[in-house]
């Protein structure tokens, strides 16, 4: 070893070991030749100062030949986690150590790599791309663990970067490696052409919605789940496919979620929360979507009667008088709620029976285009129809009808004594708007004390006349019930149940609704959880 000094004198040589520079000791016989210094036996695993003037430079000596590397060999070890891969190698690569100064040991980093194939997602165009990935390792003294790769791949090692130095470098390959690793990402991508300009998802009803899931390689199974509830304990939808295409017609706030597995279920994965908040229907006559009602309204309905090109937002809001077509009718309504300053109702919209109280009942069930069709099933104080109706996925309870958190007169110690859905839980208001309600227990008690009940069919529809003392009439379908995911009380021996908005004060499980058959017609009560229909009355106008 050879210094050649930058200051002219003789350098000064010292040797130390792990200890450090405190336990340097003088070499002697350095040989001198002018301002070059050689020391002709190189110890490894030694230290090494040389002091120039007032320079001074450090050195520690390592013989290669003692951690030569020696790549013979990798196998997989069994998996046992989705989160970790891990190889075990057949050959040398230990770590090599050296000491500073200051005796603090240090590992020389040997740049071992390890290169393979997986995914990697990218955002600009919404996909998975494969990518080969290199990782070093300072040495092989343990086994080589790394997250698993999304793809099928060929693992090489190779190294170290001294042999590659030296133009020696060895390498091995794997057998090929089948991935169970999985992974997911998901992508929503409203319409907002209409009916909205936000840059959230969500806005005015109906809110229309493309979700895309993209599973990586190894996943056989996904689903996408719907809530309302971050958390998703109240899981209303399920979707087992890559895209989900969906119109929110219900306000409301809305979890979308997209998860994935491999075969054996072992590995899972899930994607990104998307969150909707859908806003209440458009007012009536609002045939653009603007939030007015105007002459761009009537031009709307212009442009479907000529026949032009609109969007199915538009085309499903020209019917502003209920009655199948698209008209000169439709635009007389709109100007009468442009004369008198609010939304016009047609007579089919609502009945006025000559009850005492003055109720005005709605012709059909909420979620029915007439009076026959049996309409949209609801949980008492739920504002959306769903696959499943029970305890388990009721809104307003923990864990079953022991855990009731609202309307509640004690029920397992809770009690906030609230009677009657408030109007973000009632079914009509939400859905029709402030002029509309569920009804009352009393109101309902009206209608069969004041009317004339008749078993009947409609368009081949069992169910029930009513005909009030003035001689107007509404036709009420037995449209049954929904528990679980089955249609209970059609077909011949059918029953028709609608929900009132008033709970039962002494048992809050339960809340009244309005029960008829072929036989009679009666006050009865159901489980808040079971899915039943709504025939709404118009708010009192004075």
């Amino acid at each position: 070893m050879t210094y050649h000094s930058a200051s002219g004198e003789r350098a000064v040589w010292y040797s130390y070991d792990s200890r450090g520079a405190d336990y340097a000791e003088e070499i002697t016989g350095i040989s001198c030749d002018s301002s070059v210094t050689s020391l002709s036996q190189v110890l490894s695993n030694s230290g090494y100062i040389i002091v120039d003037g007032n320079e001074r430079y450090c050195c520690w000596v390592v013989n290669y030949a003692d951690y030569y590397l020696e790549l013979n060999d990798m196998y997989f070890n069994p998996q046992t986690s989705c989160d970790l891969l891990s190889f075990n190698v057949d050959g040398h690569a230990d770590a090599i150590p050296y000491y500073t100064t200051d005796g603090r040991r240090q590992v020389l980093d040997r740049e071992i790599k390890l290169s393979y194939n997986t995914l990697i997602w990218n955002d600009d165009d919404a996909n998975w791309w494969e990518q080969w990935m290199v990782e070093t390792f300072a040495a092989l003294d343990q086994d080589v663990e790394i997250v698993p790769p999304l793809c099928d791949t060929d693992f090489m090692l190779t190294g170290d970067r001294f042999l590659q130095a030296w133009g020696l470098e060895n390498a091995i390959e794997s057998e090929y490696y089948q991935t169970q690793a999985v992974d997911c990402r998901s992508t929503a991508e409203q319409d907002y052409s209409v009916y909205d300009y936000s840059d959230d998802l969500g806005g005015w009803a109906p809110c229309h919605i493309v979700f895309s899931g993209y599973p990586t390689d190894a996943v056989v199974y996904r689903l996408w789940e719907m809530a309302t509830d971050a958390e998703f304990e109240n899981v209303i939808k399920r979707f087992d496919q890559d895209e989900v295409d969906c119109t929110f017609m219900e306000a409301g706030t809305y979890y979308m979620r997209f998860m994935v597995t491999n075969e054996d279920g072992s590995c899972k994965a899930c994607g990104n929360t998307h969150v909707i908040k859908v806003k209440s229907f458009p007012i009536r006559g609002d045939v653009n979507g603007d939030r007015e009602v105007n002459i761009a309204d009537i031009n709307a309905v212009i442009d479907i009667i000529l026949g032009s090109d609109v969007s199915d937002y538009v085309r499903s809001r020209a019917d502003v008088n209920s009655d199948g077509e698209v008209n000169i009718a439709d635009i007389n309504v709109i100007i009468d709620i442009i004369l008198k300053g609010q939304p016009a109702v047609s007579t089919k919209d609502w009945v006025d029976l000559g009850l005492p109280s003055g109720t005005l009942w709605a012709t059909c069930n909420v979620g029915a285009n007439c009076p026959e069709e049996y309409g949209d099933y609801f949980a008492w104080g739920e504002t959306f129809s769903k696959d499943y109706y029970d305890w388990t996925t009721y809104k307003w309870c923990i864990g079953g009808m022991d855990g009731i958190t609202k309307y509640s007169y004690g029920v397992n110690g809770f009690a906030d004594f609230k009677s009657e859905l408030e109007p973000e839980d009632d079914v009509a208001y939400v859905h029709w708007g402030p002029s509309w309600r569920m009804p009352t227990l009393a109101q309902q008690d009206e209608l069969r004390e004041h009317c004339t009940w008749t078993w009947t069919t409609l368009n081949g529809v069992n169910g029930c006349l009513v005909t009030g003392p003035n001689g107007n009439s509404i036709f009420l379908p037995a449209a049954g019930y929904r528990w679980r995911e089955m249609l209970l009380g059609v077909g011949e021996d059918s029953d028709g149940i609608n929900w009132s908005r008033s709970l039962n004060l002494e048992l809050s499980e339960v809340a009244y609704c309005l029960y008829f058959n072929s036989d009679n017609s009666g006050r009865g009560c159901n489980d808040r959880s079971l899915g039943l229909t709504v025939r709404a009355v118009r708010v009192t106008q004075n």
